[in-house]
């Protein structure tokens, strides 16, 4: 039996490697840690655990910081494409929040709105007198949203340019939301630096 000469390092050695490879980074690792905990603590403050927004709030918080960093760096081929695609990711996920697409429509109309009471009772009715109507020029806008929307159920109930404007909004803010994740499914795998 032939036994190897193994060389074994003595402390020295074994701290000067262990240094090198392992204990260097310490430093540099906690004060990176500690700028995270600065940079990551009012998203964190706000959080809270009852609604979508506040985990749309971290994604978007998440994804906006590594579209800066990649654009700093552009350390790769295609770097500048992936940013592309975080900024408009980080656009949508803010159109989502603030329900843009649902609430866009609005803009086309003006109606004045009032209670009157019913007579003989305690209750109100209100009572809405329209002032501006240029939903036109939406449905104009979006004409192939506003095809998809003639054949939902709840239009064929209510026909009115006012269901019509508001389904439409709904198709763009559920597509919004699909576009996400989508967008995330397809490239997050290529984000690296």
């Amino acid at each position: 039996m032939t036994q190897e000469n193994k060389v074994k390092p003595n402390l020295l050695q074994r701290f000067l490697l262990y240094w090198k490879f392992k204990y260097r980074y310490y430093p540099q690792n906690f004060v990176r840690g500690v700028k995270n905990l600065i940079k990551w603590g009012p998203i964190i403050w706000k959080d809270r655990d009852w609604d979508d927004s506040f985990l749309f709030e971290i994604i978007k918080f998440k994804i906006s910081n590594m579209s800066e960093s990649h654009g700093k760096t552009m350390a790769y081929v295609g770097s500048q494409r992936n940013v592309e695609i975080m900024n408009t990711i980080v656009r949508l996920i803010d159109k989502f929040q603030t329900e843009h697409y649902q609430d866009e429509f609005l803009d086309y109309i003006d109606d004045e709105y009032s209670f009157v009471q019913i007579e003989g009772t305690d209750s109100f009715e209100m009572k809405t007198v329209n002032l501006r109507n240029d939903l036109d020029q939406y449905f104009a806008k979006y004409p192939l949203l506003k095809n998809r929307a003639t054949k939902h159920p709840y239009y064929q109930e209510n026909p009115s340019d006012t269901s019509m404007g508001m389904l439409m909004g709904k198709v763009q803010h559920d597509r919004a939301k699909r576009l996400i994740f989508e967008l995330l499914n397809r490239n997050i795998e290529k984000w690296w630096e």
